[in-house]
């Protein structure tokens, strides 16, 4: 069983959730949609500061919060990271690094695609070229 928000992780699931959306989910989007250079060149670096932080945080433990389970922050996390390279890297110029050159990040990668059956949806081929799509127009 998996309880995604556990009582005695709740502050820090939802300290975990304010970062992810603000230094990488939100993150990407000001670097991918910025029409002005330094706006640009600041997300760009902000994003990868967080990839290292988040690649640090993966050293130490399993899943964002210490847990041997995936919580709500792991969830949220997932989307913008498993759009990083097919999307981001080349769409939104995020092309410092891909996602395998971060070893532990890469790790957690596989454990989230494996953690539960009903991840199967969300990590298959076609999941991901219908958000290919949505990027890149039919021409994928």
């Amino acid at each position: 069983d998996i309880d995604l928000y556990a009582a005695n992780k709740r502050s820090q699931i939802d300290e975990m959730n304010d970062w992810v959306y603000k230094a990488i989910a939100n993150g990407s989007y000001k670097a991918g949609f910025s029409s002005n250079q330094d706006v640009y060149e600041t997300a760009y670096k902000n994003y990868f500061e967080a990839l290292d932080k988040l690649n640090e945080i993966f050293s130490k433990n399993k899943f964002l919060v210490g847990t041997d389970k995936p919580t709500e922050a792991d969830l949220r996390l997932l989307p913008p990271l498993f759009r990083h390279d097919p999307v981001y890297y080349n769409r939104f110029k995020l092309n410092k690094k891909y996602l395998w050159e971060y070893p532990h990040i890469w790790r957690w990668m596989g454990y989230m695609m494996t953690c539960s059956p009903q991840m199967e949806p969300v990590t298959n081929a076609g999941y991901l070229a219908h958000c290919k799509q949505g990027y890149f127009g039919r021409t994928g």
